[in-house]
């Protein structure tokens, strides 16, 4: 059907539902030509107001939603539609809700594209739709540069100052130039996610942030049950990044996520999110191929970093300036040139209780490193078989004095020096009913070594 202009339900109480095939897919097309938006809701719709079954394809807007535009607390029902080869000069390529709240079951979002945010779909002020079993695949937006005030991306979806809730819906293929390859969440968004998947997005740009979701200015998402997988960025964060953001995470998996420079699974930038139950395998980045913290302090129980990996610094984990609390951990195979399992730089003071290092290598640290006044607390931790060529356990360097009590080192090993632990440059930590033994130090025996500390 080409409807030659957008159709308006002027506030009625009406459904407009299509036909479907066997296969139980919508028959109906409504076209846009590539000329105008297909549909619109603006006078306070409510879901009495339904489309059922419909393709929505090919909808153009010059500036806000091409496929659908919902304003002024329209709340329409949509089950089964497909938005497909929507664009908007602006935001929204597939939908724009405006201070409106539509229920969406069963839809799907698929080649959509913004200029600026929202290639799927874009949230603005005061929207919380309900999206339950949608799907959005291969949108895109170009968004802006983080360092030129860009609010958005979100190839797949935006939110601004919008929490939406989502059900079993997932983000595959989608991209962005800039920021949230999958979805960006902005200015005080606080959206629920509970078992979703972010699969395959991209940020393509050489300041790409966010593969699989970014989080900016005060936005406090909630994710259960959610998998973060093959996602990617050309600077930051492959799975997810935190800026002045704490999200919630609960038994969320991570995994082969990259980055090109920082945080392979995570980064977090003034950004202290919640984690329970997590699980970052096989990400990998230049530094920090699990999670990277930045001024940080996020909090982490009972999460596994395994067979992650970095170029440079932090193969399961890397912390400047930042001071993360672990319960309950276990970080295991994971590799880097400096701190296998975990890299500690600039003042970094983490906390860790009943942690487990197991087989992590590296040059330098292979357990964990410390680096330039780094001094974490460690409580009933267990360092077993890391291995390096210094500090097989742990390396402490330049002032580095980290505090251990009733923490076990057991067969570590170092090629050159320090099988159990290695300490330079003015580091002196300190040991309270600790053990070290069976640990190889190559060419000096023992577990420990003192050397200019």
């Amino acid at each position: 059907y080409f409807e030659g202009s957008q159709i308006d339900t002027d506030g009625k109480a009406i459904t407009l539902r299509g036909a479907l095939n066997k296969a139980g897919e919508p028959l109906s097309v409504l076209d846009g030509a590539s000329d105008h938006r297909v549909l619109r809701c603006r006078r306070g719709e409510s879901g009495a107001t339904a489309f059922e079954n419909l393709v929505i394809q090919n909808g153009f807007s010059s500036s806000n939603g091409g496929g659908m535009y919902n304003i002024d607390f329209s709340s329409p029902t949509l089950i089964n539609c497909t938005f497909t080869g929507n664009s908007a000069d602006d935001d929204g390529g597939g939908m724009y809700n405006d201070r409106s709240n539509p229920t969406l079951t069963g839809c799907t979002f698929t080649g959509n594209s913004a200029e600026i945010n929202g290639g799927g779909m874009y949230n603005f002020e005061d929207s919380s739709p309900t999206l339950i079993n949608c799907t959005f695949t291969n949108n895109s937006s170009a968004g802006l540069p983080a360092d030129g005030g860009g609010g958005g991306g979100g190839g797949g979806m935006s939110n601004y100052q919008s929490s939406p809730n989502l059900t079993n819906c997932t983000f595959t293929g989608n991209s962005a130039e800039y920021l949230g390859g999958g979805m960006t969440n902005v200015f005080i968004s606080s959206p629920t996610l509970t078992d979703c998947t972010f699969t395959s997005n991209s940020v393509t740009g050489v300041f790409g942030q966010g593969g699989g979701m970014y989080n900016r200015l005060s936005s406090s998402p909630t994710l259960n049950d959610c998998a973060f997988t093959n996602n990617s960025a050309a600077l930051y964060a492959g799975g997810m990044y935190n800026t002045g953001s704490t999200p919630t995470l609960t038994n969320c998996t991570f995994t082969n996520n990259s980055a090109g420079s920082e945080g392979g699974g995570m980064r977090n930038y003034f950004g202290d999110p919640t984690l329970t139950g997590c699980t970052f395998t096989s990400n990998s980045a230049y530094d920090g191929g699990g999670m990277l913290n930045d001024n940080s302090s996020p909090t982490l129980t009972d999460c596994t970093f395994m067979d992650n990996s970095a170029d440079e610094d932090g193969g399961g984990m890397y912390n400047v300036f930042s001071s993360p609390a672990l319960t309950d951990c276990t970080v295991t195979n994971n590799s880097a040139y400096d701190g296998g399992g975990m890299f500690n730089l600039n003042q970094s003071y983490p906390t860790l209780a009943t942690c487990t290092f197991t087989n992590n290598a590296a040059q330098y640290g292979g357990g964990m490193y410390n680096l330039d006044r780094s001094s974490p607390s460690l409580s009933n931790c267990t360092f077993t078989n890391n291995s390096a060529e210094f500090g097989g356990g742990m390396y402490n360097l330049d002032d580095s004095s980290p505090t251990l009590i009733s923490c076990g080192f057991t067969g570590n090993s170092a090629e050159d020096t320090g099988g159990g632990m290695y300490n330079v440059n003015n580091s002196s930590p300190i040991l309270t009913g600790c053990g070290l033994c069976e640990n190889i130090g190559g060419n000096i025996s023992g577990g420990w070594v003192d050397d200019g500390g």
